[in-house]
């Protein structure tokens, strides 16, 4: 379902259109369409600019549905054999019915807007891979501008877009901040751009990473992490060369009878070796490749191999990195030993 509040023109020739809605999907409080006036004798459709003002949207990830039992897909993941297709049933022939002549808009021969604004907006996003504990992340204040899309595409259409964003933390005033910039070529599957993000509430993030971290979340009180990647595509292959700082975590106050965590000791020990590697910080470089057209975002894979590879680099002496550190179940393995 769709509803508009109201539609109104104004001079020189400009649209303002307020209170969409798209029911389940989308709302817009105000929508702000001009043209120019040389635009307006072009057999294509121009719009100098567009702007979403107060835009509200959530997205949402599910997980993979399973394959049906009794049909190939499922057969084939319990390990049996693919049922036989059944013998078409033959219909008996259907006359033709001569269409009713209808009138059809004619379509411009192009497409462009040439900057799309979108100001005060919250962005949602709830992941629902993992059953137990979904994820939700709100982006508040969400500006971005775009630049220059066209419909259809050409092998030269070349988008430049900016994106600031507001991250709030789940508990408390606090708040990260998110910056996206670059450009993106559609058609050749081609972009750069750089991702930075500040201030990360860590907490919220607990549950993508605490299949190799064995600390409860409740016994955590605080965690803070930057994030940075610069991002590159090339005929559709895409590598972001990633840089992830941890620079702050905090373990709950004990009480006075409450000796500390066996895990918690450890995890502590984990910080103070990382700290010692890169002059008081803890840091983590790594590269993830994927696909412009089908992205994943599986990183904790590549973040633990990362991790296994700079102890190892940074510790030639010691046993190999396996023995040193173990996830998921074990955090340290060799002197220390977690359960």
């Amino acid at each position: 379902d769709v509803s508009i509040g109201s539609v109104s023109t104004g001079f020189p020739l400009s649209l303002v259109v307020s209170d969409v809605e798209v029911k389940d999907w989308f709302k817009i409080r105000k929508v702000l369409g001009g043209m120019g006036l040389v635009d307006l004798f072009s057999e294509d459709f121009i719009l100098t600019s567009l702007e979403l003002k107060g835009l509200a949207i959530t997205l949402e990830k599910r997980p993979e549905p399973k394959p049906e039992a009794g049909t190939a897909e499922g057969n084939a993941a319990a390990g049996g054999q693919a049922s036989q297709p059944q013998e078409e049933q033959k219909n008996p022939p259907v006359l033709p019915v001569r269409p009713h002549q209808q009138q059809v808009l004619p379509l411009p021969p192009r497409i462009l807007i040439k900057r799309l604004i979108v100001s005060d907006g919250v962005v949602g996003f709830v992941d629902y891979s993992r059953a137990d504990q979904p994820v939700r992340i709100s982006l508040k204040d969400f500006n971005a501008e775009i630049e220059s899309i066209r419909w259809p595409l050409d092998i030269s259409s070349v988008t430049f877009f900016t994106v600031r964003a507001g991250l709030p933390w789940e508990t408390g005033a606090e708040q990260g901040r998110i910056s996206f910039d670059g450009w993106i070529n559609p058609l050749r599957k081609d972009m750069r751009a750089t991702l930075d993000v500040r201030d990360i509430d860590g907490i919220a993030l607990y549950p993508y990473y605490r299949d190799w971290v064995t600390v409860e979340k409740d016994r955590i009180a605080k965690a803070r992490l930057n994030f940075s990647s610069n991002i590159t595509s090339l005929n559709n292959d895409v590598n972001a060369a990633c840089h992830l700082e941890l620079t702050q975590i905090e373990f709950k106050q004990r009480e006075a009878e409450e000796s500390e965590h066996r895990i918690e000791k450890m995890i502590n020990v984990v910080i103070g070796l990382f700290k010692a590697m890169d002059e008081g910080k803890i840091v983590l470089d790594f590269n993830f490749n994927t696909k412009l057209d089908n992205p994943e975002f599986g990183l904790l894979g590549v973040i633990e191999s990362a991790l296994k590879t700079k102890v190892q680099d940074t510790r030639p002496a010691e046993p190999p990195a396996e023995q040193i550190i173990n996830f998921p179940g074990k955090v340290l393995k060799g002197t220390i030993t977690g359960t």
